[in-house]
Protein backbone atom coordinates (compact mmCIF):
# COMPACT_ATOMS: atom_id res chain seq x y z
CA UNK A 1 0.00 0.00 0.00
CA UNK A 2 1.36 3.42 -0.89
CA UNK A 3 -0.10 6.84 -0.27
CA UNK A 4 1.04 10.01 -1.93
CA UNK A 5 2.13 13.30 -0.38
CA UNK A 6 -0.45 14.68 2.04
CA UNK A 7 0.47 18.32 1.34
CA UNK A 8 0.70 18.84 -2.42
CA UNK A 9 2.26 21.95 -3.84
CA UNK A 10 4.22 23.34 -6.81
CA UNK A 11 7.45 21.65 -5.72
CA UNK A 12 5.80 18.22 -5.83
CA UNK A 13 3.90 18.61 -9.10
CA UNK A 14 4.78 15.72 -11.39
CA UNK A 15 3.22 12.49 -12.69
CA UNK A 16 1.56 11.26 -9.50
CA UNK A 17 2.75 11.89 -6.00
CA UNK A 18 1.13 15.24 -5.29
CA UNK A 19 -2.44 14.29 -4.53
CA UNK A 20 -3.92 12.59 -1.52
CA UNK A 21 -4.61 9.29 -3.23
CA UNK A 22 -3.88 5.73 -2.21
CA UNK A 23 -2.39 2.79 -4.11
CA UNK A 24 -3.28 -0.74 -3.01
CA UNK A 25 -1.57 -3.82 -4.48
CA UNK A 26 -3.27 -7.16 -3.96
CA UNK A 27 -3.30 -10.49 -5.79
CA UNK A 28 -1.38 -9.03 -8.72
CA UNK A 29 -3.76 -6.10 -9.15
CA UNK A 30 -3.19 -2.43 -8.49
CA UNK A 31 -6.06 -0.28 -7.28
CA UNK A 32 -5.78 3.53 -7.14
CA UNK A 33 -8.24 5.35 -4.88
CA UNK A 34 -9.36 8.95 -4.64
CA UNK A 35 -7.31 10.79 -7.25
CA UNK A 36 -8.66 13.37 -9.68
CA UNK A 37 -6.49 12.23 -12.58
CA UNK A 38 -4.56 9.03 -13.14
CA UNK A 39 -2.09 8.97 -16.04
CA UNK A 40 -1.13 5.43 -16.94
CA UNK A 41 1.40 3.88 -19.28
CA UNK A 42 -0.70 1.62 -21.49
CA UNK A 43 1.48 0.89 -24.47
CA UNK A 44 0.04 -2.58 -24.98
CA UNK A 45 -3.34 -4.23 -25.05
CA UNK A 46 -3.80 -7.47 -23.07
CA UNK A 47 -2.84 -9.73 -25.98
CA UNK A 48 0.32 -7.78 -26.85
CA UNK A 49 1.37 -7.44 -23.23
CA UNK A 50 1.85 -11.20 -22.83
CA UNK A 51 4.86 -10.98 -25.16
CA UNK A 52 6.23 -7.83 -23.47
CA UNK A 53 6.07 -8.54 -19.73
CA UNK A 54 9.07 -6.97 -18.02
CA UNK A 55 9.77 -4.49 -20.82
CA UNK A 56 8.86 -1.57 -18.55
CA UNK A 57 5.54 -0.72 -20.20
CA UNK A 58 1.99 -1.21 -19.04
CA UNK A 59 -1.27 -2.65 -20.22
CA UNK A 60 -4.70 -1.05 -20.09
CA UNK A 61 -5.93 -4.11 -18.13
CA UNK A 62 -3.29 -3.68 -15.39
CA UNK A 63 -4.97 -1.11 -13.19
CA UNK A 64 -8.46 -0.34 -11.99
CA UNK A 65 -8.61 3.19 -10.67
CA UNK A 66 -11.30 4.86 -8.60
CA UNK A 67 -10.46 8.28 -9.98
CA UNK A 68 -12.33 11.01 -11.85
CA UNK A 69 -10.31 10.83 -15.07
CA UNK A 70 -7.94 8.16 -16.36
CA UNK A 71 -5.62 8.95 -19.24
CA UNK A 72 -3.84 6.25 -21.23
CA UNK A 73 -0.46 7.33 -22.55
CA UNK A 74 2.75 6.00 -24.10
CA UNK A 75 0.91 4.69 -27.11
CA UNK A 76 2.62 2.08 -29.27
CA UNK A 77 3.75 3.67 -32.56
CA UNK A 78 2.20 0.74 -34.44
CA UNK A 79 -1.27 1.52 -33.05
CA UNK A 80 -3.58 3.61 -35.18
CA UNK A 81 -6.39 5.76 -33.84
CA UNK A 82 -8.90 2.92 -34.05
CA UNK A 83 -6.69 0.66 -31.91
CA UNK A 84 -6.16 3.37 -29.31
CA UNK A 85 -9.92 3.98 -29.21
CA UNK A 86 -10.45 0.23 -28.67
CA UNK A 87 -8.03 0.34 -25.72
CA UNK A 88 -9.81 3.39 -24.30
CA UNK A 89 -13.14 1.55 -24.58
CA UNK A 90 -11.60 -1.44 -22.79
CA UNK A 91 -10.50 0.85 -19.95
CA UNK A 92 -14.07 2.15 -19.67
CA UNK A 93 -15.47 -1.41 -19.66
CA UNK A 94 -13.10 -2.40 -16.85
CA UNK A 95 -14.18 0.59 -14.79
CA UNK A 96 -17.86 -0.32 -15.18
CA UNK A 97 -17.12 -3.98 -14.32
CA UNK A 98 -15.58 -2.80 -11.04
CA UNK A 99 -18.36 -0.34 -10.23
CA UNK A 100 -16.34 2.80 -10.93
CA UNK A 101 -17.57 5.87 -12.77
CA UNK A 102 -14.50 7.28 -14.44
CA UNK A 103 -13.82 9.11 -17.68
CA UNK A 104 -11.21 7.18 -19.69
CA UNK A 105 -9.43 8.96 -22.53
CA UNK A 106 -6.28 8.69 -24.60
CA UNK A 107 -3.67 11.29 -23.73
CA UNK A 108 -2.34 13.25 -26.68
CA UNK A 109 0.15 15.98 -27.32
CA UNK A 110 -1.22 19.38 -26.37
CA UNK A 111 -4.05 18.01 -24.20
CA UNK A 112 -4.73 20.25 -21.22
CA UNK A 113 -6.79 19.18 -18.24
CA UNK A 114 -8.13 21.76 -15.81
CA UNK A 115 -8.75 20.42 -12.32
CA UNK A 116 -11.32 21.97 -10.05
CA UNK A 117 -10.16 22.87 -6.55
CA UNK A 118 -11.62 20.23 -4.24
CA UNK A 119 -12.82 21.41 -0.85
CA UNK A 120 -11.85 19.19 2.08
Amino acid sequence: MRGSLPTPGPSTLKYGGNTSCLEVRTDGEIIILDADVFIMDSQYDATEYKAHVGWGHGCVDDVVANVRKRFLFHHDPDHDGAHIEKMTSRGSELAVMHGATVEVAAAREGLEVVLANRQS
